[in-house]
């Protein structure tokens, strides 16, 4: 027989915790599949129902929590258990703790979990938050990807905010870089032999559709490269992140209007010590279009950024000068970019298609478990013939991941954000972007943009700057050309 993955004991801890009193009496506990339609991929989430006399009461309370049940079997389920625990555990309320007024409005409440099993926050649902109220599920607007900036550069600040009450004590760090918070769990050395797993899986997913596309690419050099990018990093500040940020781990509050108008933040299984321009990358990567952040990433970077300062500024008057300078908070986006759209191509095998397909693979216990640890590759090929929406999603993202083999320098965001500034518009379409050396002069280069207005007849019109490119892909624009210079 099974093991039950909650027990009365664990009720007990669960209600203690709950009304702050050990005077009461679990009578009964179920528990039941959490049911949202628009959660189906993460099957094994349940709700826990405890009936409870409680002293003093008349009547017996009924009280609902949310249940994780921890992934299985799953390679990186134990370590992103204990990490998950860990931040709820320990790391929470020690913000809370060391620092006056910082609230945890970000995140729902933890109750109690046990590492490799299970655990329990109260259900969110209960208070009106649910998945993003989109057509799309996967994909965000601007209104969303605000509240979830918020919620971010509140996790952030706090971690800063931490830090600097340790400066000149004999405190050891927070986040020790040495500790559990700095190891990566999900990329691993190339040259080391891994056996079947999600990652192995994805990346046969990606060989099989850069063939479908007839597209070529190192991929030891772009895993290689990720895996120097995803290693503990001293260039630029780092703070305590969520790790795995994308629209499932979301979850948003609506007003009468469907206006959303509050966001907190789910499953905190890959946090990790790392940049903070780590969480904001891989949210806005995975959860919007090409066309999108053509038109909003530049405003959505110094969005965020400025939503940090109000956070330190709020509770501390602190500037966010004092710890991170937009033009430092850009550079760390150059350097992580590589790897955050290989991240996004691996990404889209998980989320990419339609929900329904999801859904069907579940079905076939043996069939997903091919598809999660062993080879996504026929699924992929299967899913390019059958999702028009997945194909054109996955080309451009293949597309981009090309561009940043060819041109590590520079990325396509850069040219949105040099283009604006000189069009003084977003409605443009960039055809493509080329590097070229200038003489002698080793960091100083010639980048060429190609746009057109979007139109059919629309004249292509070469946009040329002068730019410099330095060690961790520091992108610097020197100045404007004119083509007959």
């Amino acid at each position: 027989m099974e093991e039950k993955i909650v027990t009365r004991a664990d009720c007990d801890v669960v209600i203690a915790k709950c009304i702050s009193s050990d005077k009461f009496e679990v009578v009964n506990f179920k528990v039941k599949p959490f049911e949202d339609k628009e959660r189906e991929y993460y099957k094994p989430d349940c709700v826990l129902e405890v009936s409870a006399k409680v002293a003093k009461a008349k009547n017996i309370a009924r009280f609902r929590f949310f249940l994780k049940k921890f992934a299985k079997p799953a390679s990186q389920s134990p370590k992103a258990s204990e990490r998950e625990l860990f931040f709820y555990e320990v790391l929470l309320p020690m913000l809370r703790q060391g620092l006056d007024g910082y609230e945890t409005d970000f995140v729902a409440q933890y109750l109690h979990g046990k590492i490799g099993r299970m655990m329990i926050l109260e259900d969110m649902s209960l208070k009106f938050f649910t998945l993003a109220k989109k057509s799309n599920p996967h994909m965000l607007d601007r209104f969303h990807l605000s509240l979830a900036l918020k919620a971010i550069a509140k996790l952030h600040a706090g971690s800063l905010r931490f830090e600097g009450t340790q400066q000149g004590s004999a405190t050891p760090k927070m986040f020790d870089p040495s500790a559990l918070l700095s190891q990566e769990l999900y990329w691993v050395k190339p040259s080391t032999p891994q056996p079947p797993g999600p990652l192995q899986s994805s990346l046969k997913g990606l060989e099989a559709l850069l063939k479908e596309f007839k597209l070529k690419a190192d991929l030891a050099g772009l895993l290689q490269l990720t895996f120097d990018i995803m290693r503990p990093q001293t260039t630029y500040r780092n703070v305590l992140g969520h790790g795995d940020l994308h629209t499932k781990n979301l979850l948003f509050k609506y007003d009468k209007t469907k206006i959303p108008t509050d966001c907190v933040l789910l499953n905190f299984g890959f946090c990790r010590y790392f940049l903070p321009a780590y969480d904001v990358l891989t949210l806005i990567f995975r959860s919007t279009t090409r066309l999108f952040r053509q038109h909003y990433f530049t405003y959505l970077i110094e969005y965020y950024h400025d939503c940090l300062h109000n956070e330190l500024i709020k509770q501390e008057g602190l500037h966010i000068d004092q710890f991170l300078p937009l033009e430092d908070f850009k550079q760390s986006i150059n350097f992580l970019m590589p790897a955050i759209k290989l991240q996004t191509v691996l990404h889209l095998e998980d989320f990419g298609a339609k929900p329904g397909f999801y859904k069907l693979l579940q079905k076939n216990a043996a069939l997903y478990e091919e598809y999660l640890y062993e080879d996504k590759s026929p699924f992929m090929l299967d899913l390019i013939k059958k999702d028009p929406i997945f194909k054109e999603s996955m080309g451009e993202a293949l597309e981009e991941l090309l561009e940043t083999v060819k041109f590590p320098q520079v990325s396509r965001e850069n040219c949105y954000e040099v283009l604006e500034t000189y069009l003084q518009t977003t409605l443009y379409e960039l055809k493509g972007f080329a590097l070229a050396a200038l003489g002698d002069a080793e960091e100083t280069l010639g980048l060429t943009m190609e746009v057109s207005d979007g139109s059919k007849e629309g004249a292509i019109e070469k946009v040329n700057y002068l730019v410099q490119c330095g060690a961790n892909r520091l992108f610097t624009v020197l100045k404007h050309v004119e083509e007959a210079e």
